[in-house]
C-alpha cells in the first residue's frame, strides 16, 4: 500500500474536490464572415501557380469564381442573429424563440422578404464510427 504523509493526503482531496473553472463566453458578438469559391470546368493551372486559365483550343472550358465578405452579429439575450451590417441592403437577419422567422431586410431594416422555421430543432454532433464525419440531425416535432 501506497502510505503518504498526513499532508500531501488533505492536499490531495482538496484539488480532487475542487471545480474546474467554467468558461466564460460573451452573449453578444461580431465576426466578419470570408467566402471564396471557385468552379473549374476544364481549367488548367496558370503559368503563375496560382491562377486557372482556359486553353485557347478548349471551347467548352468554363471558370467561374465568386469572393463574399459579410459581418455575422449574434445576439443571444434577444434570440437573433445577422448576416451584414446595419443599414446594409439584403442583410439576413434570423429571429428566434417565439417568432422563428428569417427575414431579409433593406437597409432600413424594412423586411423585404421572410421565410418561417418549420424545424424546431438543428444539432450537430460527430459520429463516433467515422471520426470526423458531421452529421446533420433535424428533429420535426
Amino acid at each position: 500500500l501506497f502510505s503518504a504523509p498526513p499532508v500531501m493526503r488533505v492536499t490531495l482531496v482538496a484539488l480532487a474536490a475542487a471545480d474546474p473553472a467554467k468558461p466564460s463566453f460573451p452573449q453578444q458578438w461580431n465576426a466578419m464572415q470570408l467566402s471564396d469559391i471557385q468552379i473549374n470546368q476544364g481549367g488548367v493551372p496558370g503559368p503563375d501557380g496560382t491562377s486557372v486559365c482556359c486553353e485557347q483550343n478548349s471551347p467548352q472550358c468554363k471558370i467561374q469564381t465568386a469572393h463574399q465578405a459579410d459581418k455575422f452579429h449574434f445576439d443571444f439575450p434577444n434570440n437573433r442573429t445577422r448576416s451584414g451590417d446595419p443599414g446594409q441592403q439584403g442583410s439576413i437577419v434570423s429571429l428566434y424563440g417565439s417568432v422563428m422567422k428569417e427575414a431579409q431586410v433593406s437597409n432600413n431594416n424594412t423586411c423585404i422578404s421572410y421565410a418561417v422555421f418549420f424545424l424546431k430543432k438543428i444539432f450537430f454532433c460527430v459520429d463516433k464510427s467515422h471520426l470526423g464525419n458531421i452529421h446533420q440531425h433535424i428533429d420535426n416535432h
